[in-house]
C-alpha cells in the first residue's frame, strides 16, 4: 500500500462543496499530523450529482537506505549494501545522497525481493515528480554523486508567546469544566497542579476563545507546537487547532504583517512537523523514576494524571501523550530510553488502533535502549460494540467514574493505618505470651491428672487404654483448648 503525505479524512466531519455548496465534501489532511490541509482539496460525497474531486499533490513517503554505492542500471538504481545488490525502479527513488537515498516506503516494506536490506522506518521525507533529486555523473554503472538537502535550523514557539497562553482560566471552558460540570468535579488544588504541571494555557482571541492550549514541551524546554482544543460543557471535543493556525488568522484578518518567528516555524513545521516531542516530555526529567503511561490525546492524559495521582509518588504512572493514533514512533519515544511504558491505545471498531500499537510497541522497545513497551488490553476486553464504533479512549470511561475510588491513599492515612497496625500487632504478640503462658500451665496440669490416673488405675488393676470415658470432662476441655490455641 502506497504511503502518501495526504490522505482524505476518515472522520465524519464534512464541508461545504466548492462546487455544488452542499455540506457533502471530505478534505484531504496530512497523515502525519492529522492536520486540513490549506486549499479545497478533497471529495465530494455526491458522486452521481457533483462528482468534484480536486486532488492535492501526490506526495509519497520515502525512507532512507542507507548504501556504499549506488549506480545507475539502465531504467533501475542498483544499490549495493555491504557486498549485496538490490535493484530498484528509477520512478520509485526519490533523492540520492553521498551515503544513501530516499526510496518509497511502500516498496521497501511489502516486496520480498529486498529481503535483507537496511532501512530506516524513523528517517522519512515526502516526495513527488516535481522535487525528486536524482544526480548521475558518468555513463551506465557510474556511482551517483547525490546532493544531500541542507537540513532546516529547528524553529520553537517563543517562549513571551508560550507565557502569554498562561491565564484567565475563568474563561477556559476545558478547565472550568473539570472544576464545575464534569459527574465527579476535581478539588481545585489537584486542577492547579496539572495545569502547572502540563503548562496547559487558554486562548483569549480570536475563533478559538475558550478554548485550552497543550503544548508540547522537549526535554530541553523547547516549545514544538501548541495544540489548540475546543470542549463543550460536557468535555466533548468540538474542535482542534494549533496555535500557530490560530494566530495566522487573527493577524491576516486584521490585515497586520506576519512576525518574522511565524513565517519561519510555519515553514519549518511544513517539512520536518510539528508534533516532534511527546506531549508532557519535560517532565521526563524531573521524574526520572516514574513508569510512563503512553496514550493518543492531551486529554486523556490530564484525565489519567487526575484520577491516578500526581507523578510526585514515583510509584505513580507519568502520563504523556503522542498527539494521535500514528504518532507513535520512534522520532517522538526516543526520549523515553530506559523507562517502563504502558500503552494505552483508544478503541476502534475494527481493533486497528489496538493492532498498530502492538506492532510498533515491539519495534520500539528494540530501537529505545534499556526500554519496555507493554501495550493494555484493558478497552478491547471490556468494550461494547457501540463504543468501539465511536472510538472510545481510556478517558471516556474514566470520566463516568469517582475518581477518589482510583486514588492512592495519602501519606498521611498511611501512617495513621501503619501506626494502628503496630498497635494491634503489639497487642497481639501480648496476647501470644500470655496464651503461651497458659498452655504451659495446662500442659503441666494435664501431665499431673494423667500421672494421677495412671496410678489409680494400677492400683485398681484395670488395663490402661485411656480411652475418652475415663477423661473427665474438664481433661478433655483442656485438650481442645490446646488444640484449636495451637
Amino acid at each position: 500500500m502506497k504511503s502518501y503525505r495526504y490522505i482524505l479524512d476518515k472522520s465524519s466531519r464534512k464541508f461545504p462543496c466548492p462546487v455544488c455548496l452542499k455540506k457533502t465534501f471530505v478534505k484531504y489532511i496530512e497523515s502525519e499530523t492529522g492536520e486540513y490541509i490549506a486549499g479545497n482539496f478533497g471529495k465530494c460525497d455526491r458522486e452521481a450529482n457533483c462528482n468534484t474531486y480536486i486532488l492535492p499533490p501526490l506526495e509519497t513517503r520515502c525512507c532512507f537506505v542507507p548504501a556504499e554505492s549506488i549506480q545507475e542500471h539502465k531504467n533501475s538504481v542498483l544499490i549495493i549494501q555491504e557486498g549485496s545488490k538490490f535493484y530498484f525502479p528509477k520512478s520509485l527513488v526519490f533523492e540520492t545522497l553521498p551515503n544513501g537515498c530516499f526510496i518509497a516506503e511502500f516498496i521497501l516494506s511489502s516486496s520480498a525481493d529486498f529481503k535483507g536490506l537496511k532501512w530506516s522506518e524513523t528517517d522519512f521525507r515526502y516526495y513527488d515528480s516535481t522535487n525528486k533529486n536524482l544526480t548521475f555523473q558518468g555513463q551506465e554503472n557510474s556511482v551517483i554523486q547525490g546532493k544531500q538537502n541542507k537540513a532546516l535550523e529547528p524553529v520553537y514557539f517563543p517562549v513571551s508567546v508560550f507565557e502569554n497562553t498562561l491565564k484567565k482560566y475563568n474563561q477556559n471552558t476545558f478547565i472550568q469544566n473539570l472544576l464545575n460540570t464534569v459527574c465527579y468535579p476535581f478539588s481545585p488544588e489537584d486542577v492547579e497542579q496539572i495545569i502547572s504541571l502540563y503548562y496547559l494555557g487558554t486562548v483569549t482571541k480570536g475563533y478559538r476563545k475558550g478554548a485550552v492550549s497543550f503544548p508540547y514541551i522537549d526535554k530541553n524546554r523547547n516549545v514544538h507546537a501548541i495544540q489548540v482544543k475546543q470542549f463543550d460543557q460536557s468535555n466533548q471535543t468540538t474542535g482542534t487547532d494549533k496555535l500557530d493556525k490560530v494566530i495566522l488568522n487573527g493577524l491576516n484578518q486584521l490585515n497586520k504583517q506576519l512576525p518574522e518567528w511565524l513565517t519561519k516555524y510555519i515553514t519549518y513545521g511544513k517539512q520536518e512537523g510539528f508534533y516532534n516531542c511527546l506531549f508532557g516530555e519535560h517532565l521526563l526529567s524531573k521524574y526520572k523514576q516514574n513508569p510512563v503511561a503512553l496514550v493518543e490525546a492531551p486529554k486523556t492524559a490530564i484525565y489519567g494524571t487526575l484520577y491516578f495521582g500526581l507523578p510526585e509518588d514515583p510509584e505513580n504512572l507519568l502520563w504523556l501523550a503522542v498527539y494521535n493514533l500514528s504518532g507513535l514512533n520512534f522520532k517522538r519515544c526516543k526520549s523515553l530510553e530506559g523507562r517502563n511504558v504502558l500503552l494505552f491505545p483508544d478503541l476502534s471498531k475494527t481493533g486497528k488502533a489496538f493492532k498498530d500499537w502492538s506492532s510498533k510497541a515491539k519495534k520500539l522497545q528494540n530501537l529505545v535502549p534499556n526500554s519496555k513497551f507493554s501495550v493494555s488490553d484493558l478497552l478491547e476486553r471490556n468494550a461494547t460494540e457501540e463504543q468501539r464504533v465511536k472510538g472510545y479512549d481510556l478517558a471516556d470511561f474514566l470520566i463516568k467514574q469517582d475518581w477518589k475510588h482510583y486514588r492512592k491513599e495519602t501519606t498521611k492515612t498511611k501512617s495513621n493505618e501503619y501506626s494502628g497496625i503496630t498497635n494491634r500487632i503489639e497487642k497481639l504478640r501480648n496476647k501470644i505470651k500470655e496464651d503461651a503462658n497458659r498452655i504451659e500451665f495446662l500442659r503441666a496440669e494435664i501431665s499431673r491428672m494423667e500421672t494421677a490416673f495412671i496410678q489409680a488405675a494400677k492400683e485398681c488393676k484395670i488395663e490402661w487404654y485411656r480411652p475418652k470415658q475415663y477423661y473427665s470432662k474438664q481433661m478433655a476441655d483442656i485438650k481442645e483448648f490446646i488444640y484449636w490455641t495451637e
